[in-house]
């Protein structure tokens, strides 16, 4: 009877064991899963960003085109286009006066 305890206990033991790495291979898997959902996420926020990014970037370049910046001057500063013979240095303003 006491090796039948003994085998007993150790049949126990052994399937214990193996339900506890069943557990542990499926806790495993369910954050695994849980991982790559995330990982999918952020893969699509990061492509969302560049596209934004990239969308941002011509708009910048097309404020800084010089027709944009100079209609901008005319339209809303009311600043208007001068001559050459216009512009005089600094030095020959303060000679004049």
């Amino acid at each position: 009877m006491h090796k039948l305890a003994k085998n007993k206990l150790w049949l126990v033991l052994f399937i214990g064991a193996n339900l506890f790495l069943i557990f542990l291979q499926i806790y495993k898997n369910s954050i695994f899963v849980e991982k790559a959902y995330a990982q999918q996420r952020l893969e699509r926020e990061k492509k969302q960003l560049i596209k934004c990014k990239a969308h941002l970037i011509a708009e910048l370049h097309a404020q800084q085109a010089h027709a944009k910046i100079k209609q901008f001057a005319m339209t809303q500063l009311g600043m208007c286009k001068i001559e050459l013979k216009q512009i005089r240095k600094l030095e020959q303003a303060k000679n004049e006066n």
